[in-house]
């Protein structure tokens, strides 16, 4: 999908199918505005819209939080403690703090809810997923060398 991006000349989006309890929002999507603090909302969404369609490829700028994804159950046992670790080394110190105190909230709660916390349960979804979510992958990387290859013979064809 980049390498079409690029070629077409057409913005890039990030997105995730990570929800629920545990999968915080890992991309997010960039537009820079100028002066969007002083537009009101109709004004600041004709501006996104406006440098979407006539910006190209730089129009977005997708920022992704990275994330552990285990291969194994034993791999699964490690997760938390992994990924909270890659987390709090890119975060800034404020972000840092914040998110250690929601995770104390969390615990906080899970520990006051009793047995009906559901954690365990959550923890087989999150392997589910993880599961998934390499199976995409594999598919994503053949479809990318599909637009590689498709673009490489542009490429050659236009050269001529």
């Amino acid at each position: 999908m980049i390498a079409w991006s690029r070629l077409e000349n057409r913005p890039v989006f990030g997105s995730t199918d990570m929800h629920g309890f545990g999968n915080a929002a890992t991309v997010w999507n960039v537009v820079r505005v100028p002066g969007w603090r002083s537009l009101g909302d109709d004004s600041l969404e004709h501006a996104i819209l406006a440098r979407l369609r006539a910006g190209g490829v730089t129009a977005n700028q997708v920022l992704a939080l990275r994330r552990w994804l285990p291969e194994t159950r034993l791999g699964s046992a490690f997760s938390v403690p992994i990924n909270l670790a890659l987390l709090l080394r890119t975060a800034s110190r404020p972000h840092a703090l914040a998110l250690l105190a929601w995770i104390w909230v969390a615990a906080l709660g899970a520990l006051l809810g009793g047995e009906g916390a559901g954690l365990p349960e959550q923890g087989l979804r999150q392997h589910q997923l993880a599961e998934v979510v390499e199976e995409e992958s594999a598919e994503h990387v053949r479809i990318g060398r599909q637009v590689r290859r498709r673009a490489a013979r542009g490429r050659d064809v236009r050269s001529r």
